[in-house]
């Protein structure tokens, strides 16, 4: 239980949420207010409604909170440089998302027929690099080869963030990398399924 907190944001649109911060009896909960009933044990909220980036929506949380915003700075920073090095030019490849807390979907991936396309379009111009998870090696196995090389699970964060900052071109699907390329590379496109980009998408990247 929540005890001795003066506020909670509630980040999740879920009614639970702003109720467990009331039932702990933390004096200000700032969250979101998507219905007219919802809110209601919020004391600061936010109406969630139209379209918008979700940076659009999470800056005047804390902005509610009574803390001071720029809304022009809105550029991710990256881990600090790691030693890692991969071919020059090379094309970084992520097929993943989806796979988190209480989410086991592969709904935000490329079908494998269209990811395997993909990887035969770009490696037929440029290396190609997979970055991601030990838990994902055995699926880009499938498409290592020659010019192909799976990093899954053989980095540390900060040398995925090297890899992903020398890359020539990366293409991904929303998914974290997604977010951690972005901050180092301006030459990112991302893919998205469920999820509208104009809601998700990081500034400055393609889609």
């Amino acid at each position: 239980m929540l005890r001795g907190y003066d506020c909670v944001f509630t980040l999740d649109k879920h009614w639970i949420f702003p109720l467990l911060a009331r039932m702990a009896r933390v004096p200000m909960r700032v969250g979101f207010q998507r219905r007219l009933h919802e809110g209601v044990l919020l004391t600061h909220r936010i109406r969630y409604a139209r379209l918008r980036h979700e940076i659009d929506y999470y800056l005047p949380l804390r902005e509610a909170a009574g803390h001071p915003v720029a809304r022009d700075d809105v550029a991710m920073t990256g881990p600090t440089k790691a030693a890692f090095t991969i071919e020059a030019g090379a094309c970084v490849l992520i097929n993943s998302g989806g796979d988190n807390a209480n989410e086991n979907s592969q709904v935000r991936r490329m079908p494998d027929p269209l990811f395997a396309e993909l990887v035969e379009a770009c490696s037929a111009r440029q290396p190609v690099v997979f970055v991601g998870s030990g838990s994902e090696a055995a699926y880009y196995d499938r498409f290592a080869g020659a010019v192909r090389t799976n990093l899954c699970g053989r980095t540390t964060l900060s040398q995925v963030a090297a890899v992903l900052r020398q890359a020539g071109r990366v293409i991904t699907t929303d998914t974290g990398l997604m977010h951690l390329a972005a901050a180092v590379n301006s030459r990112v496109t991302a893919v998205f399924g469920p999820a509208h980009p104009s809601g998700k998408c990081p500034p400055g990247t393609g889609w």
